[in-house]
């Protein structure tokens, strides 16, 4: 295969609404580092971009719908990514106070 073969623009279309989710769901990132940001955009995007080509081809989706569902499976790939990095780097300060308020704000019981 040369660059010849390849056609950029079903790329870009393939690429184009996961990294759009992708920065929808990056809005609200107030606790990461810009390193963890890139990390989730990046694997977001890629969640998106296999989750839509996976879905539109078991499913039989048309390029609407699959770019569709590209864009929500990164959105809401960048949260649980999000929550996911935030989660570890507390889990690796301070393991049993992150179980611990995980446990009150799932069952909301009090801190003490």
């Amino acid at each position: 295969m040369t660059m010849k073969d390849i056609d950029i623009w079903a790329l870009v279309g393939l690429a184009a609404p996961a990294t759009f989710g992708a920065i929808v769901g990056a809005r609200y990132r107030n606790e990461q580092t810009m390193r963890q940001r890139g990390w989730a955009f990046v694997i977001s995007v890629g969640l998106g971009i296999i989750g839509a080509g996976v879905s539109g081809e078991v499913w039989h989706f048309g390029p609407w719908v699959t770019a569709a569902i590209s864009v929500g499976i990164s959105v809401i790939g960048q949260d649980v990514v999000g929550a996911a990095i935030v989660i570890g780097e507390k889990m690796r300060v301070d393991p049993f106070g992150t179980i611990k308020a995980w446990w009150n704000l799932w069952w909301n019981r009090s801190g003490a």
